[in-house]
């Protein structure tokens, strides 16, 4: 008697299994988000930064023709806000069916698939050989695979086909270039578009219920291409020491910057110029460096036909030093993991994070064998922020006949003059003397002003008129922001 209530059970048990496995699991589930990695795609350089995270989330409801849908809004940021964005697309579910209606004016960033406003089928789990799912004419869609997976204690049907693609019951797509909206879509030979896959499902609660392809993946903050896109600005602050006419070694503070302007093609291939200046740019400058961005790699070549500022505050990128640029691509940073690193100590790289401009950004600092300092810090979309080395010279080493200089990156300001970064050197601007040619004024004053007139002997916080009066008696005022 007993063994035969065991075989019931295990029959019981059995069949109960079998019926989770083949229960439907729907897609269309109020507050459900699909949450994507993805980066720019252009049709002629391929992949682009930058990359980041989106998502597809379904929230409320919208009648249409006397028939309810659900609103699938595609957005950026952590929080979904109705008030500013419209929903990508309209969703039912009947059956084992998704239906959808796209809305053609939504934000056309991410206007991935060719729609018009009909209704059209977007799922089908009865019949999952959709005839569109294909990279080219000439391939016939077939199913190669159908089995059920199990994550976190739910059963999914998944479909395999002979093209690639992976379709999984109330989740749709796991593949690269495809979403929830867009199932499969044809990357441009021209122009850009988006380059997508995803990265993990998650319920109202924000619990994950299924996780992609590219799930753990996070957004890289692009070094050159942020520079040169939003006039990102690198002031640094330099001291130390530089030898005379007479033979003397002269003290010497200074700040200067670094700009990111422009092209030039160089056998071939665009390189963003590299500015280095002290007061302003000037309209016939030229650079001093070309910087070069792929897979997370920069890299760094001279230009040989730039002659050093008369006062020598560039000399560590002058052609006869350079800093260790040659005419040919020196890696400058590595930021997959600074495999590459210039870096020539002894030691190991360790990874953090830190926010920029309100952008979580890997942090990688170095340190010596047997030693607790660290000595080199990378920061993605910033570059070096330690004692010794600029955006360009990252392993800064002084040039012969100096004292060892250090430099620091004092901040990190946008074309508006808004400072999204502080460096180590951050506030050690204010009193800085100034060196012109060989001889050095003696500063006897520094008065500063806040934008009011109000005059203070310490830096305001924010901008500051700051008025430099000299020994021999000049003047010199410039504005710093604190």
């Amino acid at each position: 008697m007993k063994r035969i209530l065991l075989i019931l059970a295990a029959i019981i048990l059995c069949g109960s299994a079998v019926k989770a496995q083949s229960d439907y699991k729907p897609m269309v589930v109020e507050g459900r988000t699909w949450t994507y990695f993805a980066s720019h795609y252009d049709g002629e350089l391929g992949e682009t930064g930058p990359e980041f995270l989106y998502n597809i989330t379904i929230d409320g409801t919208t009648e249409i023709g006397g028939v309810t849908y659900h609103n699938a809004y595609r957005y950026k940021g952590d929080k979904l806000d109705k008030n500013a964005t419209q929903p990508a697309a309209y969703l039912r579910e009947d059956g084992k069916k998704v239906y959808a209606i796209m809305n053609t004016e939504s934000d056309p960033e991410f206007m991935l698939g060719d729609y018009d406003d009909s209704e059209i089928v977007l799922y089908d789990f009865e019949a999952p050989l959709n005839p569109q799912w294909v990279w080219s004419e000439e391939e016939t869609v077939g199913v190669t695979e159908d089995r059920f997976v199990t994550e976190d204690a739910v059963s999914r049907r998944v479909w395999r086909t002979n093209t690639g693609l992976e379709l999984i019951e109330g989740i749709g797509l796991n593949n690269y270039y495809s979403e929830l909206l867009a199932p499969i879509y044809p990357l441009p030979t021209g122009g850009s578009a988006i380059s997508t896959a995803l990265a993990y499902v998650s319920d109202l609660y924000g619990n994950i219920i299924f996780r992609g392809i590219n799930y753990g993946k996070k957004p890289y903050t692009p070094l050159v291409r942020r520079a040169q896109d939003e006039g990102l600005k690198f002031v640094y602050y330099a001291e130390g020491t530089r030898p005379t006419a007479g033979g003397t070694l002269q003290q010497e503070k200074y700040v200067y910057n670094i700009e990111l302007k422009g092209q030039t093609k160089i056998n071939g291939v665009n390189y963003t110029n590299v500015y280095r200046y002290r007061d302003a740019l000037a309209s016939d400058a030229v650079p001093c460096a070309y910087v070069l961005e792929m897979d997370m790699v920069v890299y760094g070549r001279r230009n040989a036909a730039y002659k050093p500022d008369a006062s020598g505050f560039d000399r560590n990128i002058a052609p006869q030093d350079c800093g260790g640029l040659t005419d040919e691509d020196a890696v400058l940073y590595d930021f997959r993991g600074p495999r590459l690193t210039p870096v020539t100590e002894d030691g190991e790289w360790e990874e953090s994070q830190t926010t920029v401009d309100g952008m979580d950004c890997v942090k990688w600092m170095f340190r010596r064998k047997g030693d607790d300092k660290y000595i080199r810090t990378w920061i993605e979309g910033i570059g070096v922020d330690d004692r010794f080395g600029d955006l360009i010279t990252p392993d800064y080493a002084p040039a012969t006949g100096f004292d060892h200089t250090t430099i620091e990156l004092h901040h990190v300001e946008k074309a508006d003059g808004e400072i999204i970064y502080k460096g180590t050197a951050f506030g050690k601007w204010a009193g800085i003397e100034t060196v012109t040619g060989d001889t050095a004024k003696t500063v006897a004053g520094v008065r500063y002003f806040n934008l009011l007139g109000v005059e203070s002997a310490e830096p305001f916080q924010g901008v500051n008129v700051v008025v430099t009066t000299y020994t021999d008696g000049s003047r010199q005022s410039r504005k710093v922001i604190r």
